[in-house]
């Protein structure tokens, strides 16, 4: 068997070549990527994200209500340190992280609107971290236009421990088979392509946008061939 060193080697160096690599190589380097232990696909940040879960899910609201405050003034701190724009409000305001010492505090800042996030996108990346470190989203833009901003690369490992803790409540396991319905575009508006496979999370990808009463049949065929 693969000692669990070289195990992150071979998942470093798979992800290294979806990265590099066109579409539909792509395709077949999330089959190799299948392969690996749950342990190892999934990443460091998603497991230790998993188990503060399945933790705090049973604690009081005392002690939840502690931890927020606890990780909100470490948030407050890192944002003025770090982030230009929260320090430009911050002192536009008089204000230090300090001032803000509950929830009620927090009407003193602005909400943060998808605008103000568009004409700020680059004064919002953290200077701490290095461009190697973060990665750019898009949202599709249900809502209104397409919104771009920063997370760092643990971001999406933590995000989708949210995900499985919520969904494991009702029988979900990881590597359990998915079927995607979202707004997402498959293919092109041209062919008609309203699926795709993606082999590395088992998910049968459905577009939403091309849904149609003359195309039904065949989303629900497809979703019952996949099983």
């Amino acid at each position: 068997s693969i000692s669990v060193p070289a195990k992150l080697e071979l998942k470093m160096f798979i992800d290294y070549l979806k990265r590099k690599t066109p579409v539909k190589i792509k395709k077949y380097l999330g089959y190799a990527y299948s392969l690996l232990p749950p342990k190892v696909q999934a990443g460091k940040s998603f497991w230790e994200t998993m188990h503060f879960l399945q933790e705090s899910q049973w604690w009081s609201k005392e002690d939840l209500e502690a931890y927020q405050i606890q990780h909100l003034e470490r948030l407050l701190k890192h944002a003025y340190a770090y982030v230009p724009y929260y320090r430009r409000l911050f002192d536009e305001r008089g204000l230090r992280p300090g001032d803000i010492q509950d929830f009620n505090d927090l009407k003193k800042i602005p909400y943060l609107t998808k605008d103000i996030v568009r004409n700020n996108t680059e004064d919002m990346k953290a200077e701490n971290f290095s461009h190697s470190q973060i990665i750019p989203i898009t949202t599709s833009g249900t809502t209104g236009g397409p919104m771009r901003f920063y997370v760092d690369k643990n971001a999406l490992d933590r995000e989708w421990a949210f995900m499985l803790m919520q969904w494991a409540r009702i029988g979900y396991q990881f590597g359990d088979k998915r079927v995607i319905l979202r707004g997402g575009t498959v293919g092109t508006a041209v062919d008609g392509h309203f699926w795709d496979y993606d082999p590395k999370n088992r998910s049968l990808i459905l577009s939403s946008h091309r849904m149609s009463n003359e195309l039904l049949p065949a989303y629900v065929n497809k979703i019952r061939k996949y099983k």
